[in-house]
């Protein structure tokens, strides 16, 4: 199966990119292959030309589209978000915010504020939300700060030093 998300680093197409955010959106699928899809969407933009099966060497041959993956991931990022195993939830909140899908921020901050969430997945999410300049991160940070997990509350802490040197 890594095979063909390797093949998806080469092939700088939108069906490319569509077949990959229809595999991660399946239920049955296993979640670290579904996970892999989407890491594989969200490196799109900026791969790197390394093999991920064998770990060689091989240059893109053109530019890559930032479009098609962001089109692609769209319109099953929210589903994606809310329903997933964990595993397939990080995958998706990394996607969103490198692809920049503003149009997750509704599910991002359901995350960032539900305690049921895991603690991985809510770090992910307020990444994601310092990342997408979410104008209600503060708030966020302030309820992480807080939280009965040591790891969100050292991500509330780290997200403002975090986002002060990306300036």
């Amino acid at each position: 199966m890594k095979l063909v998300y390797d093949s998806g680093d080469f092939a700088n197409t939108a069906e490319t990119a569509q077949a990959l955010a229809t595999y991660a959106a399946k239920g049955a699928a296993p979640a670290n292959l579904r996970a892999e899809a989407i890491n594989t969407l969200a490196d799109w933009p900026k791969a790197s030309g390394r093999d991920r099966v064998t770990g060689m060497w091989r240059p893109v041959a053109s530019a890559r589209e930032a479009k098609h993956p962001a089109d692609a991931l769209r319109p099953a990022i929210t589903e994606l978000l809310r329903q997933a195993p964990d595993a397939v939830r990080v995958a998706a909140v990394q996607a969103a915010d490198r692809l920049q899908l503003t149009e997750a921020l509704g599910a991002l901050r359901d995350i960032a504020g539900d305690q049921k969430a895991g603690a991985n997945v809510r770090v992910a999410a307020l990444r994601a939300l310092a990342g997408l300049s979410d104008d209600k991160l503060a708030d966020y940070l302030n309820v992480a700060g807080h939280d009965g997990s040591s790891e969100v509350r050292q991500e509330a802490i780290q997200t403002p030093r975090r986002n002060h040197f990306r300036s």
